[in-house]
Parts: C-alpha cells; structure tokens; sequence
C-alpha cells in the first residue's frame, strides 16, 4: 500500500503540471448554485493552492506513516489486546501502516480528480463546474467508508485457531 501512495504523490505532481500546460492565465474558482463561474483567480495563485494543499496532505500522511505504527499499541482499535502482545505487534503496525498509506492514497487520488475537473470545467465550450467534482468527493468518501468499515469488522480480527 506504500508503493500505491507514492505512486498517487507522482500523479498528483504529474496532474499539476499537467494542469499548468492546459488551463488559461484566468481561471474560474467559485461557481453559484448552477454551476456558472462567480470568481476568478490567476493560474499561478491556483496552481501554488494546489500544491500547498498537497504539501500539507503529504506531510500529514507522512507523520502518522512515522509516528502512528511506533504506537499502535496506543491506538484503540479492535482485539486490541491480541494485537498489542509482542508477538503480533509487528504485523499490527503493518496493518496500521497500510491503512494511514491507504487514506494518504485516496486523498492524493482525489486531489488529482479535482484538478482534472477543474481542467475540464475550463476547457468546457461553457465554463461551469458540472458533476465531476461531487461525483469524485462522493467516490473519496464512499472507498474510504468501505475501508473503515472492513477495518473495524474484520482486518483486525484476530486469526482462527485450527
């Protein structure tokens, strides 16, 4: 799951730059209730949001990946008892590390899915933001919802004994 979330921080990047070459010097940033541009910004003030945002993302990600496994004894997830005696902690940080890269994977995917967005609502014979962007932050909300909802009935459940 590491590999999977430096994998999205390149295509994060990769959609920025991607972006930069595509959108025009004025870029629509507020749209009313039916989607029609209120507010404008210059592309260089967009693109510099862009990758503060992902900054700050990636740098959140990458202290929970540091300091999250090292006290996952701390955490309060389920059979905590089974995972904390010494002999199944290492695979409980493992868990612990795969499902923080997992979040950081969804959020990284879901920035590159705005930005596309946004490149598409610009380049659109009529610029209006359309439903990309609620479908993306619905999909984000929806995987993400499906992986806490395995994590808590079943990843950390204990193995069966034979």
């Amino acid at each position: 799951m590491i590999g999977l979330y430096r994998t999205c921080i390149v295509a994060y990047l990769a959609a920025l730059a991607w972006a930069w070459w595509r959108l025009p010097e004025q870029i629509p940033v507020r749209f009313d209730d039916d989607g029609e541009p209120t507010q404008w910004r210059s592309l260089a003030f967009v693109v510099t949001v862009f990758v503060v945002i992902g900054l700050l993302a990636v740098a959140a990600v990458e202290v929970l990946l540091r300091k999250l496994p090292a006290r996952a004894d701390r955490l309060g997830l389920p059979h905590h008892g089974y995972w904390t005696r010494a002999e199944n902690l290492p695979g409980f940080r493992s868990k612990v590390r795969d499902d923080v890269a997992f979040v950081g994977a969804a959020m990284l995917l879901l920035l590159v899915a705005l930005v596309h967005q946004g490149v598409r609502a610009v380049e659109a014979t009529r610029v209006t933001l359309g439903s990309g962007g609620t479908i993306a932050v619905l999909a984000f909300a929806m995987a993400v919802l499906i992986r806490l909802t395995w994590m808590f009935t079943s990843r950390y459940r204990p193995p069966r004994r034979s």
